[in-house]
């Protein structure tokens, strides 16, 4: 059975109201007092989708709105889906999902919010961790959006992706934890894409923040 990095073998999980509806969350606050290790219940998504029910409202304005907008005919790709809160969004509004995490107590709860809004049909999970290894050695086809938050492996995410079908992507473009960022956002851009920052301003080539996320549309 997976451990987190203190050794629980399972994290208590709250079932929460939130703006998409009744989510599985981890009881963050009992797990908030692990610094300096990876507790997988020590959960800043979690913990916002309690305070506040709903995460990252800066960038699920702009990934909503590719959404809605988007053909649905179309898959979404979520590399580092956690709990599921991308995903979720997505299959709501009608799409196939591929969501890719490396916690697979993370794709539980997501699975279990899944059947509570009857969407499980809509989701494929895959339990990996994406490395220089990785390939999701998908078929043609079209892919609305790729989101990747994958805390410094977010180029390997996309090295697996045929970029000519996709349409859109969100990625946390990481500075603080590796030198090929720049590298990254030029070879996205290469393939006839533009970056914007989530409020749809121009990315400037300002890589001196540690995190930032970055959407790219044709």
């Amino acid at each position: 059975m997976n451990t987190c990095g203190v050794g629980h073998k399972q994290h208590d999980r709250l079932l929460l109201d939130t703006q998409l509806g009744k989510m599985w969350a981890y009881d963050s606050e009992k797990y908030s007092n692990h610094a300096g290790y990876y507790c997988t219940g020590q959960d800043a998504i979690s913990g916002a989708l309690r305070m506040q029910g709903s995460w990252e409202d800066r960038d699920t304005r702009p990934i909503s709105e590719i959404l809605i907008n988007g053909n649905r005919d179309n898959i979404v790709i979520d590399f580092g889906c956690h709990i599921g809160w991308y995903t979720i969004m997505a299959a709501q509004l009608g799409y196939h999902v591929i969501a890719i995490d490396g916690d697979a107590e993370n794709l539980e709860l997501l699975s279990m919010t899944a059947q509570l809004h009857g969407v499980s049909d809509k989701i494929k999970l895959i339990h990996d961790w994406v490395d220089q290894d990785f390939t999701l050695g998908l078929p043609h086809v079209g892919i609305e959006l790729v989101k990747v938050d994958l805390e410094g492996n977010d180029d390997y995410a996309v090295n697996s992706v045929d970029l000519r079908n996709v349409k859109n992507l969100y990625v946390e473009i990481s500075p603080a934890f590796n030198k090929r960022y720049p590298a990254l956002v030029k070879k996205i851009t290469s393939q006839g894409f533009k970056a914007y920052y989530p409020e749809d301003k121009p990315f400037d080539d300002d890589f001196s923040e540690s995190q930032i996320n970055l959407r790219f549309s044709r």
